[in-house]
């Protein structure tokens, strides 16, 4: 993968609800995707009014509400591949003041977000990039409404922009967790090496021997070391 996916950060954890609720004070919720029994019980902790829906769900909810349902923040847990994308940033827009768009497990935010952005400005709705959400996600983006015909030309190009610096830091990502699993075997070698030694001078303080000097040398039996003690 070219990307960060949210693999490598929780699309939510135990604290999302109280997370998002300190981002946006006021208002009533709806989260699209994501664990609903998980996070209802998050929200109804939080004490925020928040309704939790499946994609597929969204349409006839709403439907059913005769077209009247209004909340002020909808969040949208992304899926990795397209599901009735265009369907779903239809009704949000028009239910919501407010849209946050959550990469949702597995899902490449480095091509998925700058699609679903696009989307979204063809209902008026534009990213607010100075809206902090890191707290709820690295890729997390805070869409508004425009008022009337307003349009920000340089939206796509921003998000183009984004998706390649993302593609570079999951590159780095990957660098340093290689670098790291490397550093976490050369320490366990080490610390290996420490225990042997020091058991191996208690054995012979034990049996009265003082070598004038001992030679270590290092033979492979399979994927073990073998560390053998020789007398000079």
């Amino acid at each position: 993968m070219s990307a960060v996916s949210s693999a490598d950060h929780s699309s939510f954890d135990s604290d999302f609800a109280r997370a998002i609720s300190r981002k946006f004070e006021h208002g009533r919720f709806l989260v699209i995707g994501g664990n609903s029994r998980e996070l209802e019980s998050q929200f109804a902790e939080a004490g925020r009014e928040a309704d939790v829906w499946s994609p597929d769900e969204l349409a006839s909810k709403l439907s059913q509400d005769t077209g009247k349902a209004r909340f002020q923040i909808a969040v949208w847990f992304y899926p990795s591949p397209e599901h009735e994308d265009d369907t779903v940033a239809e009704a949000l827009s028009g239910c919501a003041d407010t849209i946050v768009l959550v990469p949702g497990p597995g899902a490449d935010l480095a091509r998925r977000r700058p699609e679903l952005v696009q989307r979204f400005t063809r209902f008026g709705f534009v990213p607010d990039y100075e809206y902090d959400l890191m707290d709820l996600h690295p890729g997390a983006v805070c869409l508004r409404h425009l008022p009337g015909q307003a349009v920000i030309e340089g939206v796509p190009a921003i998000e183009m922009a984004f998706a390649r610096l993302n593609s570079k830091l999951g590159a780095l990502r990957r660098t340093l967790e290689i670098h790291g699993s490397e550093l976490e075997g050369a320490q366990r070698h080490i610390a290996f090496r420490k225990s042997w030694l020091k058991q191996c001078g208690k054995s012979l303080a034990e049996s009265g021997e003082t070598p004038s000097l001992l030679r270590l040398t290092n033979t492979k039996s399979g994927s073990n070391d073998i560390v053998r003690v020789h007398r000079i």
